[in-house]
């Protein structure tokens, strides 16, 4: 899809005139929004992304969530699939992944799985790219598309409370995303300073 792929390259342009301050200062700013929301309160479990360079820092809300003791997990990518590790401290053994980022490394065994999940849960995905309808561009490896695909579909037949949340840079809030059917959308924005709950 054109549209995507010229999108995904303006942003990049962008992005890599947004300085490790920016991402630091924007990462604080959002984490202090989010930490005082509901969503953040209530949650028992969080999946929360590490971030890459020129993206919005999540070491803020990464180290309030292990001082609000919850149940933590963090991304790493296992061939073509992506899985996430429960950690309880931003020490130990970590090794460089897909993209520069930061995973887990072999002493973290923990897996998050739906089943074994305590609920509520709050899902806080990267992107390239959102619009206030909750349209998510992702980097193009389509991995939490699948990711999120198949966590609804192992909770279809329950009531378990979910939230996925976008959470990036002020300069990634667009007016429009192009969408496919493949696509999964977010309930919460958080851009920086901006806090956008998604009409459905």
């Amino acid at each position: 899809m054109h549209e995507k792929a010229d999108l995904r390259r303006m942003m990049k342009t962008k992005l890599s005139m947004a300085d490790s301050e920016t991402c630091k200062r924007q990462g604080i700013e959002a984490g202090k929004l989010i930490i005082n929301r509901c969503i953040w309160k209530d949650a028992q479990s969080i999946l929360l992304f590490m971030s890459m360079r020129n993206e919005i820092d999540t070491r803020f809300l990464l180290e309030k969530a292990l001082a609000d003791g919850k149940n933590l997990f963090v991304p790493r990518i296992d061939e073509d699939e992506m899985t996430f590790c429960k950690i309880d401290s931003l020490d130990g053994s970590w090794n460089e992944g897909a993209f520069g980022i930061l995973e887990p490394g072999a002493d973290h065994h923990a897996l998050f799985y739906p089943d074994k999940t305590d609920f509520p849960l709050l899902v806080i995905t990267p992107g390239a790219a959102f619009d206030k309808k909750g349209h998510r561009l992702g980097r193009g490896k389509g991995y939490y598309d699948r990711f999120l695909s198949k966590l609804k579909e192992s909770l279809e037949n329950n009531h378990q409370n979910v939230t996925v949340m976008g959470l990036c840079l002020t300069e990634q809030l667009v007016d429009h995303v192009p969408v496919e059917n493949f696509d999964q959308k977010v309930d919460v924005i958080c851009a920086g300073n901006d806090y956008i709950e998604i009409c459905t």
